[in-house]
């Protein structure tokens, strides 16, 4: 029953990221249409769905795992990105892939496509296993992160980061969970409301990506399927197994694990671009993960 619900869900996704891609080739959606549902999706739409993950009732054990899954967050981003820097660092010569192929393999696509499948599969818990890792995920990325595409980790604004909309809700929904206040039934709906749009709009958005693109050279690229490689396979079974050795709740296993057998996340592109590295290389790679994520994101999950 998880399976097929799994690759249900996954199928509903392709169909939505073929509606995107239909709606971008006519030219019924346009480049602004797709920086403006993203700045919705980003700012609006997801916080909401974190925030309704929050309002529920506090308990021991799930309190006691999501303190866990920080300290199994930090491990996993810790160690991730000394193996892909050891590895990358040797393999690739060329000038502005290094450090990309670096984050590439550590940082997925947690929110475009991490929160809606993590609320399909696990509901309002692994909403909230995926706030945490959430936080894990912001606070490596905009410091080792981008210190490895070429940034001057003195020049970021830290405040810019804390004030982004992700992480204020992602921290307001661990608050409320902690909370014995409860927020009213009519807030909660529209909170939930607002959110069930999450899935929608994060793959239409995916989709409208895709258009122009060529696939082509994407297969011919040799690096970029070692990336996918480690990106959607190594990593997340390496995750699995260890994880497995420790008597953990289902759910967060299966949230984490899912998020880490994510495909490359488009943030990668977007820095990529801010600080001066491959750039079609990034966003040609992250394309053929989410291709590949179809098949492997289902045969990872059916191990947990």
């Amino acid at each position: 029953m998880y399976l097929q619900t799994l690759i249900s869900s996954l199928v509903q996704m392709c169909l939505m990221i073929g509606l995107g891609y239909y709606l971008k080739r006519t030219n019924i959606l346009s480049s602004e249409h797709i920086s403006g549902l993203s700045n919705l999706l980003l700012s609006v739409i997801l916080p909401f769905s974190i925030l309704a993950s929050g309002n529920q009732y506090f308990s021991n054990g799930l309190a006691q795992s999501l303190a866990f899954t920080v300290v199994i967050v930090g491990a996993y981003y810790s160690l991730t990105l000394l193996i892909s820097w050891l590895l990358f660092k040797w393999v690739i010569k060329e000038k502005g892939k290094v450090g990309v192929s670096i984050t590439m393999t550590v940082f997925a696509n947690t929110g475009f496509m991490g929160f809606p499948l993590a609320m399909i599969l696990y509901g309002s818990k692994g909403l909230l296993y995926a706030a945490v890792y959430n936080l894990l995920y912001n606070l490596f990325l905009f410091s080792f992160g981008v210190k490895l595409l070429g940034a001057d980790t003195r020049s970021i604004s830290w405040k810019e980061i804390v004030s982004d909309p992700l992480t204020i809700s992602s921290i307001l929904a661990i608050i409320l969970f902690i909370s014995p206040i409860k927020l009213p039934q009519v807030i909660q709906a529209t909170l939930e409301a607002v959110g069930d749009m999450t899935g929608p709009v994060s793959m239409v958005i995916v989709g409208a990506w895709m258009v122009g693109v060529n696939w082509k050279r994407i297969l011919l690229s040799k690096f970029a399927y070692v990336v996918c490689f480690i990106r959607l396979l190594v990593y997340p079974l390496i995750t699995l197994l260890i994880l497995k050795c420790f008597n953990l709740r289902p759910e967060m296993i299966g949230t984490i694990v899912l998020l880490t057998a994510l495909p490359i996340g488009s943030l990668n592109v977007i820095f990529a671009q801010k600080y001066g590295a491959d750039v079609v290389y990034v966003n040609e790679t992250m394309l053929l993960s989410l291709f590949f994520s179809m098949i492997t994101i289902p045969v990872v999950m059916m191990l947990v």
